[in-house]
């Protein structure tokens, strides 16, 4: 990984040996000696690499988008078993339940499908050093989880 100029990785020499290595950051357009001698210790830049605010550390941002798609999948697995959990915990209907393990499970998979469709998206961005923000997805998946609910819950009540 190719720091920033002003970065220099060095040692911590508390104990005598190389075992915790800093990245100390130097303000950009000024010297080390400038900072009398004292410079930032943080765990990369402190300023983004461009006008986007990308901070150039791929390895973190590919796992936390990976991150980001098992909280699409839990998500999607969660309205799948709510569906199921209130459908065997209720006593309307067999027709009625059907249909509400179906909503759940329609608006489950559609959601994964978003999530895998997002992940993918955003891995491409990643590797071509742009980002975009997620729009009104995320508005749209609550009013779809929400409008199911609203669906669902009375088609369970006796």
């Amino acid at each position: 990984m190719a720091l920033h100029p002003a970065e220099r990785v060095v040692a911590d020499r508390r104990s005598g040996e190389d075992r915790h290595p800093r990245i100390l950051c130097v303000p950009r357009g000024a010297h080390h000696s400038e900072t009398a001698g004292i410079p930032q210790t943080v765990g990369v830049s402190t300023e983004p690499d461009d006008a986007n605010g990308l901070t150039g550390n791929r390895a973190r941002d590919h796992l936390a988008n990976e991150r980001t798609y098992m909280a699409w999948l839990r998500t999607c697995l969660a309205l799948a078993a709510t569906g199921g959990l209130f459908a065997k915990l209720s006593d309307a209907p067999v027709e009625r339940r059907v249909i509400a393990v179906v909503a759940c499970t329609v608006v489950s998979v559609a959601i994964l499908g978003y999530g895998t469709k997002r992940y993918y998206e955003v891995m491409h961005d990643l590797e071509q050093g742009r980002f975009r923000a997620a729009g009104r997805s995320p508005a749209l998946i609550t009013i779809a989880v929400g409008t199911v609910l609203v669906v669902v819950l009375p088609l369970l009540v006796t």
